[in-house]
């Protein structure tokens, strides 16, 4: 809902700008810049706009997505429509101005998510991600820059002013932030027997980390965190929920389990349960993260 309205709206503020002044596609350059800037404070100021890990109250969960995605993507909205006039101006047909533009943003956005969470989230992480992010926004503003060469419609003077803002932003980014203030906040839920962060990985559908105390040089136990909520704890009501996935189809069999297949392995909890069964011949164990193995 923040992304879509932050475009709707982004959107709406272009056109309604358009009608007021004719030239204002030339903003085009400048309006990439202050996305790309606006990816660099969202990730700088999340840290001091938001606080916890683990959230469950609507109202926090909106705040969090306003604060992460609104601004960048209420200049999406202001690109999207400034674009079309672009193609309009230059082809004459507003019909195939629509078509050529909303194929190429439609395409886009099937192929983003591909490659953010199988080829960028893998191997550079969240935040040089973020970082690549914003840098290809000023990819864009040269590339719209050249379009608006010759142009009646000329590149306007913002675009000087915000490619410094989006140099300087790029040259502030908060390097180190996800381990040093990010993973930190998380792990503290879990620090309080002396345990620290002993390795941390960032996949295409969870961030991890581990933790281990120690005790005269030697570990005394280790524990898998993911999205800030520790997987590998022992009280029993944790343990009860994760057993009960080998339990309740146990229950509800018909006839003796002979094969088990348990999905995601986890630190092994439920695949444990699954060996209660006196009947199970086999039993598959899959996990859908590499992250986690790899941890």
């Amino acid at each position: 809902a923040s992304v879509l309205g932050g475009i709707g709206i982004g959107a709406i503020a272009a056109s309604a700008w358009q009608s007021i002044r004719p030239n204002a596609v030339g903003v085009l350059p400048a309006v990439a810049l202050a996305a790309g800037c606006s990816v660099v404070l969202s990730y700088a100021g999340f840290e001091r706009l938001t606080s916890g890990t683990q959230i469950g109250d609507w109202s926090r969960i909106a705040w969090l997505a306003l604060v992460l995605t609104f601004p960048t993507a209420f200049f999406s909205g202001l690109l999207f429509t400034l674009l079309g006039e672009a193609f309009d101006r230059r082809r004459g047909t507003r019909i195939l101005a629509a078509a050529r533009l909303t194929v190429a943003n439609t395409t886009g956005a099937m192929f983003g998510p591909l490659v953010a969470a199988f080829v960028l989230l893998p191997t550079l992480g969240m935040e040089r991600t973020m970082m690549v992010a914003a840098s290809l926004y000023g990819v864009i503003a040269v590339l719209a820059f050249a379009a608006l060469a010759g142009d009646k419609s000329p590149a306007s003077s913002w675009s000087a002013v915000m490619a410094v803002a989006w140099v300087l932003a790029l040259a502030a980014f908060p390097r180190g932030s996800m381990i040093e203030l990010t993973f930190t906040r998380a792990a503290q839920a879990y620090a309080n027997h002396g345990s620290k962060i002993i390795a941390t990985r960032e996949g295409a559908s969870e961030t991890i980390f581990v933790m281990q105390q120690q005790w005269m040089g030697k570990p005394v136990y280790s524990r898998l965190v993911t999205n800030g909520f520790s997987m590998s704890g022992t009280a029993t009501a944790a343990l009860r929920y994760m057993k009960y996935f080998v339990y309740w189809p146990m229950i509800l069999h018909q006839s003796p389990i002979r094969r088990v297949l348990v999905i995601c392995y986890g630190v092994g909890a439920t695949a444990s349960a699954a060996t209660d069964l006196a009947s199970a011949e086999a039993i598959d164990v899959v996990e859908i993260s590499r992250d986690v193995v790899a941890a």
